[in-house]
């Protein structure tokens, strides 16, 4: 017997949750923008937290620090939105 449709689309879904304190420096931000990369190639993944980048612009993804201009290029490379877009 084959399998029927909804077998055949099933995939897997990964959450995670990320907290990066305001005072982190680039080693710890690699180390971020390494792990995602590795998660988001695998699977499907949905990726919440606070991310304390108060210089990002995310209607232009732009940033006004040179820290933080690769954190908006991360998320479009591995093809994620940001979707709360104003301090909470």
């Amino acid at each position: 017997m084959g399998k029927n449709q909804t077998e055949t689309t099933k995939g897997t879904l990964v959450m995670g949750v990320y907290y990066r304190p305001p005072d982190s420096g680039k080693p710890t931000d690699e180390t971020f923008f390494f792990q995602l990369q590795e998660a988001s190639g695998l699977q499907s993944l949905i990726l919440l937290g606070d991310f304390n980048h108060p210089n990002i612009c995310w209607k232009s993804s732009t940033a006004s620090c040179s820290q933080f201009r690769r954190f908006p290029e991360c998320t479009e490379d591995n093809f994620l939105s940001q979707v709360i877009d104003t301090p909470t």
